[in-house]
């Protein structure tokens, strides 16, 4: 018997198939997943900026979200397509000019909540990409795509594309298989998604990097089976109640410009982990 899997196309030919002609690709990667993807995308002489602006983009430089132009052959996306499955950026297409991308995704980087507090908001994690875009409103969702003609993410197992287009005012979403190279037997970080029902609760600690001190006020967010934000308290803690277990990991930054992150296991009862934060740009 046939595997079917076997007769799925690849993810670089997936990708041609389902391009928008006449559209530049553009690439979102999160330099606080993995660092080297700056140096990769020059190297091959893709342009690629941080998506924070000024002082705050320099100091945050290797912890941001950085646009890259992009190109589907190269050593760029040899690097990206082997990750796939590890949420390190998404892509997307459009016919704007770079600078007009970039400003267009800037405009997301900080949102509020009913309270009006603000938070970073992580769009181009593909965790959380695929659970906001199709909880968004009408309204949202188109201004959401603005200059953008069709958005790329990893799906849930790691082993798909999926692909988000505004049309004719509504959105729609496809889900695209294929199949893995030869030898690659694993589906890396995202197959924790699908592992198990259960749930834990998990509690995340920040600490001042430089005096031990707790950190009060900053934005949390964890990633994994699900993504969850929050505000740290008290003792610097902050409580996510009632997440499925899996693997998930932690970034936090607060006004002062303090970040860090972390990885953590949730599984059944009450998990902890603590999250050393310093000053965007100091050693770590």
């Amino acid at each position: 018997m046939v595997d079917a899997t076997s007769q799925r196309p690849g993810l670089r030919s997936v990708l041609g198939r389902e391009a928008v002609a006449g559209a530049a690709w553009f690439a979102v990667i999160d330099a606080a997943q993995d660092d080297t993807a700056r140096g990769l995308a020059r190297s091959s002489g893709l342009r690629m900026q941080s998506l924070y602006a000024g002082e705050l983009g320099a100091r945050l430089d290797h912890v941001a979200p950085h646009l890259s132009t992009f190109a589907l052959e190269g050593q760029f996306a040899d690097w990206l397509f082997t990750r796939w499955d590890g949420n390190h950026g998404i892509l997307l297409q459009s016919t704007a000019a770079f600078d007009k991308v970039r400003r267009h995704l800037r405009k997301f980087l900080l949102v509020k909540d009913e309270g009006g507090k603000k938070y970073r908001f992580r769009f181009y994690d593909p965790r959380v990409l695929r659970s906001f875009l199709p909880s968004c409103a009408p309204a949202e969702a188109r201004e959401f795509f603005g200059p953008v003609a069709k958005y790329y993410a990893a799906g849930r197992s790691g082993q798909s594309v999926l692909t988000f287009e505004w049309r004719r005012e509504r959105l729609t979403m496809r889900d695209h298989p294929f199949s893995l190279p030869a030898g690659d037997g694993g589906r890396g970080a995202a197959a924790a998604e699908e592992t198990s029902p259960s749930t834990g609760d998990l509690v995340v600690a920040l600490v001042d990097g430089r005096n031990g001190e707790p950190i009060v006020g900053a934005s949390v967010q964890v990633s994994g089976p699900v993504t969850q934000q929050g505000v740290s308290g008290s003792w610097g803690e902050t409580r996510f109640e009632s997440i499925a277990a899996g693997q998930y990991a932690v970034f936090a930054i607060d006004d002062q410009h303090r970040c860090g992150k972390g990885a953590v296991t949730v599984s059944a009862g009450t998990s902890r982990v603590r999250v050393l934060c310093r000053p965007a740009g100091s050693p770590s």
